[in-house]
């Protein structure tokens, strides 16, 4: 399984936003371009294909590559940062016509590329937003690294409710399966609407991560919660051996202390709770260059428990 980000924070779509001053607060102004960039599509169809093509060298059925395509993060409408040409589109949640534009012009030919029959069984989820509660809580770190407290992005929360479900219907339509991936396991238990899940529900999972600052009333659980009381998908759990995710896990005892340990043995917590998918996410530390690539070591780690376990 692939997960993989499109927009990200939306750094390449549309113009620079505007910082102003809303109601004696600074924000930004966007106004979503009138088309999208063919580009997109171009290139996401030639993602699909790449894919695909390497999915049809697979002999082994089971072991058939899927993708969950994610179309948005958080940071989407977070405030800019120096130097960056990302976030800042916050008009994108909380303006409901430019919402419905961008979902017209961008969602929905990305949508129709997604579902042509070339790509059947490719895609295995489409995931609207990475991580979208850290919009409505106030919230220090992870993130923000200025360690200070922050209030909550979007307010009042229903606006960001209002977009993954417009979203979802989108996804719904063009008969494809759907996600979100959300950070705790508590948000598909009460910290959002249930129309707000996707057909996959999906949690991500790095207890005791937060330090000083976890001071909203949202949290990891203690243990990994078994998959009959979540019935959902892993899609991030942490693969760091140091506090900067949370550290070792209660449920391994002891055994994940080493970078192969923090991904074979949490690996094997998530099989035995029931899991039917765990993904790994990586870190900088990892290789010292991406942040996105496993090191060779935790690589090795997730084939040994593929042989190890079938």
């Amino acid at each position: 399984m692939v997960r993989w980000f499109i927009l990200g924070n939306a750094s390449n779509y549309g113009p620079t936003p505007v910082q102003v001053v809303k109601d004696g607060k600074t924000t930004f102004s966007f106004d979503p371009p009138t088309k999208a960039d063919p580009t997109f599509f171009e290139h996401f169809r030639l993602m699909l294909t790449i894919f695909k093509n390497f999915r049809d060298t697979q002999k082994d059925v089971q072991d058939k590559m899927q993708l969950i395509p994610s179309f948005v993060d958080f940071g989407l409408a977070m405030d800019i940062k120096t130097n960056t040409g990302g976030s800042g589109r916050i008009d994108l949640i909380e303006d409901s016509a430019k919402r419905d534009h961008f979902f017209g012009t961008m969602l929905d030919p990305m949508l129709d590329v997604a579902r042509e029959g070339a790509f059947k069984d490719v895609i295995f989820a489409f995931e609207v937003m990475n991580e979208p509660i850290w919009l409505i809580v106030p919230i220090a770190k992870p993130v923000y690294q200025d360690n200070k407290f922050h209030g909550s992005k979007v307010d009042p929360p229903s606006r960001v409710h209002d977009f993954l479900r417009t979203a979802l219907d989108h996804i719904k339509k063009a008969q494809l399966p759907s996600t979100v991936g959300h950070r705790f396991s508590d948000d598909l238990i009460s910290d959002m609407p249930g129309d707000c899940l996707g057909t996959i529900p999906q949690f991500h999972y790095y207890p005791r991560s937060f330090g000083p600052f976890r001071t909203i009333p949202f949290t990891d659980a203690v243990s990994l919660p078994a998959f009959s009381k979540i019935n959902a998908i892993l899609g991030e759990f942490s693969t760091r051996d140091d506090q900067e995710q949370g550290g070792p896990w209660n449920d391994c005892n002891g055994t994940d202390t080493t970078p192969f340990g923090t991904v074979h043995e949490r690996l094997v917590v998530a099989e035995k709770k029931g899991y039917q998918l765990a993904m790994p996410w990586p870190n900088l530390a990892d290789d010292g260059k991406d942040s996105l690539k496993l090191s060779p070591i935790k690589q090795q780690a997730i084939r040994v428990f593929k042989q190890t376990h079938k």
